[in-house]
């Protein structure tokens, strides 16, 4: 009986490695083997991994499902790619292999781009430079990331989405988990209410239901720039909505700029059942709203809590801070300009009660006499950028630290125009 050396070990190894492998490959539609009917054929026809790009100015006139496909679908250089109003995107996952999605450089006017993993593996999912809109009587638009099972990460990028919530408990974008978990970074989105006739929803709405085991997860928004009257919250964090089995999750808004149409809707919301959301909101600005930042209970609840800092953030509104008393021991509130007429929390020995002396309302930019220049807590700011790994920018992507400090808000004020 032989035996097997080191050097036949190498040899087959080297061997293995010189055997020619499935590499993914960039399809055109139309036009490439398999993408000569429609973009749905070529959706079908592609290998795991395959990019699909779409080189045509015609709004593609078909509801897209990418069902277990690993793939990226996006426009072709020098094409500005589009469906045709009232069609969708979906990936609704149910295979129990890993996969990843990416979609971007499209627009969707009535229509939704929806990601759901239900098969038990691990999800990447990636939604940037997408272009929605919502038409006159249209359908409500959204960017849709949920699981069911499984590990999701999932990245919402720079995109836009204009129009409604369908419903008081939907957003324009909308990231929900249902006994799975989801790590979902939502950076530099904007995101504008179109329709005064209702303020229902939210424009980034974040669920978490445990389902069957306990959901859980990390849910950052960075950056985003939020217009009109949403009741729920221009960026809102919700557990256990209809469910008393308790969640936890990670909830982070940093950076965020908010502004409501009138004195109605919310700034940043924070909802619980049963269960617990670590939460920080560091750096936003909102201006305008009914509510600056709120954590509260559902109707009913009795148990659910919250625990972290609400830090650096400027709050033109009705109210600016407002706390369910025996759900909030664990929050701490300081350095914040609050420019409001009531308050429902003890405010902290460094908070602003004075006129923010923002230079517009929307977008809400400090002007040269603002008392938040230069007045936030940097310490704390510095290292809740390091430790989720944000970049050191403001809202507008800009420098975070000009002249001699941070600032108080989502703009960091001392950039030059001509």
């Amino acid at each position: 009986m032989w035996r097997a050396t080191a050097s036949f070990i190498v040899v087959v190894v080297a061997a293995i490695a010189a055997m020619p492998v499935a590499s993914a490959t960039t399809l055109t539609w139309p036009g490439s083997p398999g993408c000569t009917g429609t973009l749905q054929a070529c959706v079908d026809a592609s290998g795991s991994g395959d990019t699909i790009e779409i080189a045509t100015n015609t709004p593609v006139d078909e509801d897209i499902e990418l069902g277990n496909h690993s793939l990226s679908l996006t426009s072709a250089r020098y094409h500005d790619a589009s469906l045709a109003a009232g069609r969708s995107i979906g990936a609704h996952a149910t295979s129990p292999a890993d996969l990843a999605v990416s979609i971007s450089n499209l627009r969707l006017r009535d229509g939704r781009v929806m990601l759901a993993n239900g098969g038990g593996a691990n999800a990447t999912y990636d939604l940037r430079e997408l272009d929605l809109s919502q038409s006159a009587g249209g359908v409500s638009p959204a960017l849709q990331v949920s699981a069911t099972s499984g590990t999701v990460n999932a990245t919402l990028y720079h995109n836009r989405v204009a129009g409604a919530p369908a419903n008081i408990n939907a957003g324009l974008i909308e990231i929900a988990s249902f006994g799975a978990t989801i790590n979902a970074y939502a950076e530099f989105n904007t995101l504008v209410r179109t329709d005064r006739a209702s303020s229902d929803g939210a424009g980034i709405f974040v669920s978490v239901v445990s389902g069957v085991t306990a959901g859980a997860g990390y849910f950052a928004a960075f950056g985003n720039e939020v217009r009109g009257a949403f009741n729920r919250g221009g960026i809102f964090f919700s557990e256990g909505l209809g469910s008393t089995t308790p969640s936890t999750f990670a909830a982070r808004a940093y950076a965020n700029a908010i502004t409501c149409p009138a004195p109605e809707g919310q700034g940043i919301g924070f909802v619980a059942n049963s269960g617990s959301i670590d939460l920080q909101a560091i750096n936003n600005t909102v201006s305008g709203c009914a509510i600056g930042v709120s954590a509260l209970l559902w109707e009913g609840a009795t148990t659910g809590s919250f625990s972290g800092p609400v830090w650096n953030n400027v709050l033109v509104a009705d109210s600016g801070l407002m706390f369910t008393p025996s759900a909030t021991g664990a929050v701490t509130n300081d350095y914040n300009l609050v420019n409001a007429s009531s308050n429902s929390a003890t405010l902290g020995p460094h908070t602003i009660t004075a006129p923010a002396a923002l230079s517009a309302s929307a977008p809400p930019r400090l002007s040269a006499s603002s008392p938040a220049i230069d007045a936030a807590d940097g310490a704390t700011l510095a290292f809740g950028l390091i430790d989720n790994g944000f970049p050191v920018l403001d809202a507008d992507g800009l420098r975070r630290l000009k002249l001699s400090g941070a600032d108080i808000g989502a703009y960091e004020y001392g950039d030059v125009t001509f």
